[in-house]
């Protein structure tokens, strides 16, 4: 599926699995030319009336997507996927211990949650993924880091992922290098942090934002 909203171009690819085949499919009638096609499947659903389905999505195709939902959800454990996921949550939660009311315990834990749920490993099982610029590249340690938001993250977050998550902290780092990297078109293979590059692309964005803080104060009606 390529998608206009957000980010001209994006790729988003997608496979999807059900329990058992249909008996029946039909494909919808579609006038939007951004809208990926709809179907509607019957199924014969026995005495159990039932219906499994898992599904897995990447950037890069749909091959990838297969792979990412093999590893992930090889089987229809639906109970031990909820199991994992609860462990998974908890390991992350045990990092931090907070002390007080149930309901200041509950805030904290629940903050805890919001904040993990980003940045996302957008990186294939086989460590792939789509560049800004479009091409299929494979992330260094196999994971590639982005939503990052990091107007809004880097007061409190990004130092609570430093603290508590350091390897997370440091595949933003490797992400953001390789996305100016590429963005300049530029190859080069990140070995842990390039100081350089990084001081570089920092000077460059800052210059940036500063001219454009100094334009904004010469003339306050243009940012209105």
């Amino acid at each position: 599926v390529r998608k206009r909203v957000w980010v001209n171009g994006r790729i988003v690819a997608f496979a999807l699995e059900f329990d058992r085949p249909w008996k029946a499919i039909v494909e919808l009638p579609n006038s939007d030319p951004e809208a990926a096609p709809a179907y509607v499947a019957a199924f014969d659903l026995g005495e159990d009336r039932e219906l499994k389905l898992k599904v897995s999505v990447c950037t890069t195709d749909a091959d990838g997507a297969r792979r990412n939902l093999l590893q992930d959800i090889p089987d229809w454990d639906i109970v031990r996927v909820r199991r994992e996921a609860r462990e998974a949550w908890n390991r992350e939660f045990a990092k931090s211990v907070a002390e007080g009311s149930d309901e200041q315990r509950k805030n904290w834990y629940t903050a805890l949650y919001h904040l993990y749920l980003q940045p996302n490993d957008w990186a294939d099982a086989d460590g792939r993924y789509r560049g800004p610029d479009w091409r299929i590249r494979r992330a260094e340690g196999g994971r590639f880091f982005t939503t990052l938001s990091m107007w809004d993250t880097f007061r409190a977050a990004q130092p609570w992922y430093t603290l508590l998550e350091p390897e997370v902290a440091r595949g933003v780092v490797d992400s953001l290098l390789a996305v100016n990297l590429q963005q300049l078109n530029a190859e080069k293979q990140i070995n842990g942090f390039d100081f350089d590059g990084a001081y570089n692309s920092l000077i460059d964005k800052w210059s940036t934002i500063l001219d454009r803080v100094e334009l904004a104060a010469d003339t306050p009606d243009a940012y209105k």
